[in-house]
């Protein structure tokens, strides 16, 4: 999906920067992600469908995305997000809003379809 490659390599930058000492950097990233969002408004289409085109225009993708993200780790925890995002891209090649949803639930012991329908699947904002 490109929901998952997109915002996740957006949510690592984001953490890059947190954990090297760039604080007023990661901020700002966050705070961008944010304004963006209120900008735009509400989600003409879930994460999973917004298509590729959309990381040349809105970048919905790419700040909806990551906040979705943190709103993982929030829930999850960084360590178990960590520990879960390893034991999935170890295990395949592709993965899929599926597989993560899987492997959170595992790692976790929670029921994540609740979080998946409303902002994965869905269109409500974290």
């Amino acid at each position: 999906s490109v929901f998952l490659d997109a915002s996740l390599s957006e949510y690592a930058a984001w953490r890059i920067l947190e954990s090297t000492g760039l604080i007023a950097e990661a901020n700002a990233m966050q705070t961008f992600w944010s304004a963006n969002e209120k900008a735009l408004g509400e989600l003409t289409r879930p994460l999973t469908l917004m298509p590729i085109s959309d990381l040349q225009g809105a970048k919905r993708l790419m700040t909806r995305g990551a906040l979705v993200w943190l709103a993982i780790e929030k829930r999850a925890t960084r360590a178990v997000l960590d520990q879960t995002l390893n034991s999935v891209l170890k295990s395949s090649e592709f993965w899929s809003t599926e597989d993560l949803r899987l492997a959170l639930e595992k790692h976790t012991k929670e029921d994540w379809m609740p979080f998946f329908q409303a902002h994965v699947y869905g269109r409500k904002r974290p």
